[in-house]
């Protein structure tokens, strides 16, 4: 299973926190940011030098359009075009949740 997560505000404060914790624990990360390019950046190089892989996006999920474009970058990104079976969830922790067979990509 290919797993990807979204904490809001992954770039800095407790949504940095989590989006490392969960990609130690092996899971894809979606850094949805809307300020803060640099702290973004340098997120992505922690996360790759952990041996995962990150995606930053410019998104506010206050507006719909953005979350669109989340997920649709989410989607392709760690996904590739095939989303017969993506399931997606958000729980209590505003953590956005992506997972497909391996096969997808």
């Amino acid at each position: 299973m290919i797993r990807a997560e979204r904490a809001t505000g992954g770039n800095s404060g407790i949504g940095m926190a989590i989006a490392l914790k969960l990609a130690r624990q092996g899971a894809n990360i979606v850094i949805d940011y809307i300020a803060y390019l640099e702290a973004k950046e340098a997120l992505e190089q922690q996360i790759t030098a952990l041996g995962g892989r990150a995606i930053g996006v410019e998104a506010d999920v206050s507006k719909v359009a953005d979350l669109q474009k989340l997920i649709g970058t989410t989607v392709a990104g760690f996904f590739g075009h095939n989303t017969a079976k993506i399931k997606s969830e958000f729980n209590r922790r505003n953590v956005m949740r992506i997972s497909a067979p391996n096969k997808c990509i």
